[in-house]
C-alpha cells in the first residue's frame, strides 16, 4: 500500500523533500535565526517558487519535448525551458519580497540587486547562475529517473513476455491425450461391449477421467504423485483391453514420497512413451516397473520390460519431455532415456521445491 502510494506520487514527494531541504539550507546559511516568522519568509519563497518552477519545467519536458529524439534543437529547448524556470523563480521571489512589508530591508536589498545586474560579480547574476545550475541538475535527474523507470518497465515487459512464451511452450510440450490413442481406445471399448457391457462402461468412465485430466491441467501447477499414479493406472487399464498392448504395472515407493508433487502429465507422458511403441504382435509378457526414491533430489525410475519399436515419433516425445524439464527446472532437473533391445529405462530427476517439504 505504502509502496504503491510512493510510486504514484514519487514526483511530488521528491519535490517537497528536495526544495524543502534547499530552503532550510538557505535559511540556516547565514546562521541561526531565532525569529520563526523571518525564517519562514525566507524558506517559503524559495521552496514554493522552486516547486512551482520545476512543476512548470516538468510539464515542458514531459509534454512539449520528445524525450526519445535527442539533437541540438532539443538541447536548446531544454536550456530555454530551464531559463524560463529561472525567470519564474526570480519573479516569484520579487513578488514575495514586495508582499513582505514587515521587513522593508528584504525588498530594498532585492531591488538593489536587481538594479546591479550588469557585472559578472553581481549577487543577482550569481544567484541566477546558481539557480540555473540547480535546475539543470534537476533536469538531468528527471531524465535519469524517467530513463530508469522506462528501462524497468521494458525489462518487466520482456520478462512477462518471456514467461508467456515459456508458458505457451510448456503447454505445447506437455502433450495431451493422443487422438490416435483415443480412437484406438474407443474401438477397443466398442469390441468389449460385445463381451462385457459393465466392464466396457467402466473403461469408458476411465477414458473420460483420463481425458478430463489431460484437458484441465493446462498450467504447470504441481500435482501430487498419487494423483499422477492414478492416471497411469487408468491408462494401463484402457490399453490392457487389447491383449497385444497389455502390460503389468509394478510400483515401488516409500510412503513418505507420496507427499511430493510433480508437474502434471510428466509421469503419464513418460509411461506412454515406453508403452505406446511396444511391439503389439509380441506374445511376450510386458512389465512396467516404477520406482520413486528420495535423495538429494526426487528420482523417478521407469523401466519397461518388453521390445520397443523406436521411431521418429519416439524421438520427438523424448525431446519434448527433455525441453519441458529444461524450461521447468533449467539445469537442476534431468530426464534420461536408455533404449535397449528388450527393455527401456527412463530416469527423471526433480529438485525439491519450497512447497515440497521433505519428511525427516
Amino acid at each position: 500500500m505504502i509502496a504503491k502510494f510512493i510510486s504514484k506520487y514519487a514526483f511530488w514527494i521528491l519535490q517537497v523533500i528536495g526544495w524543502g531541504l534547499l530552503g532550510l539550507l538557505v535559511v540556516f546559511a547565514g546562521g541561526y535565526n531565532p525569529d520563526p516568522v523571518k525564517s519562514m519568509e525566507i524558506f517559503l519563497p524559495i521552496s514554493v517558487s522552486g516547486m512551482l518552477s520545476t512543476t512548470f519545467l516538468r510539464w515542458i519536458l514531459k509534454y512539449k519535448i520528445n524525450k526519445y529524439d535527442w539533437g541540438l534543437k532539443k538541447i536548446g529547448l531544454v536550456l530555454l525551458a530551464n531559463l524560463a524556470a529561472v525567470f519564474l523563480i526570480g519573479l516569484f521571489i520579487k513578488i514575495s519580497g514586495a508582499i513582505h512589508k514587515r521587513d522593508p530591508s528584504f525588498t530594498v536589498k532585492f531591488e538593489n540587486h536587481v538594479n546591479d545586474t550588469t557585472t559578472l560579480d553581481s549577487p543577482v547574476f550569481f544567484g541566477g547562475v546558481t539557480i540555473f545550475v540547480v535546475l539543470l541538475s534537476w533536469t538531468f535527474l528527471y531524465y535519469g529517473i524517467n530513463f530508469i523507470r522506462d528501462y524497468n518497465k521494458k525489462r518487466i515487459g520482456r520478462l512477462k513476455l518471456k514467461e508467456d512464451i515459456k508458458s505457451a511452450q510448456l503447454k505445447t510440450l506437455k502433450g495431451h491425450i493422443n487422438s490416435r490413442f483415443l480412437v484406438a481406445s474407443l474401438k477397443s471399448i466398442k469390441k468389449l461391449m460385445l463381451e462385457n457391457v459393465d466392464k466396457a462402461r467402466a473403461m469408458l468412465t476411465e477414458l473420460s477421467d483420463l481425458l478430463r485430466y489431460s484437458l484441465t491441467k493446462n498450467d504447470d501447477t504441481p500435482v501430487s504423485i498419487l494423483e499422477e499414479l492414478e492416471m497411469v493406472e487408468k491408462y494401463r487399464k484402457i490399453v490392457s483391453i487389447d491383449k497385444n498392448t497389455k502390460f503389468e504395472f509394478y510400483k515401488s515407493m516409500l510412503v513418505e514420497t507420496e507427499v511430493y508433487t510433480i508437474p502434471p502429465m510428466l509421469l503419464l507422458n513418460s509411461v506412454v512413451l515406453v508403452t505406446k511403441y511396444s511391439k503389439q504382435k509380441s506374445a511376450e509378457k510386458k512389465e512396467l516397473h516404477l520406482q520413486i526414491k528420495e535423495g538429494e533430489d526426487l528420482l523417478i525410475i521407469i523401466k519397461f520390460i518388453g521390445k520397443l519399436e523406436t521411431t521418429s515419433e519416439t524421438e520427438v516425445m523424448v525431446n519434448s519431455i527433455k525441453q519441458r524439464m529444461l524450461l521447468l527446472y533449467n539445469e537442476t532437473g534431468r530426464f534420461t532415456s536408455d533404449f535397449e533391445e528388450n527393455s527401456t529405462t527412463l530416469k527423471i530427476k526433480i529438485p525439491y521445491v519450497s512447497n515440497q517439504k521433505r519428511i525427516a
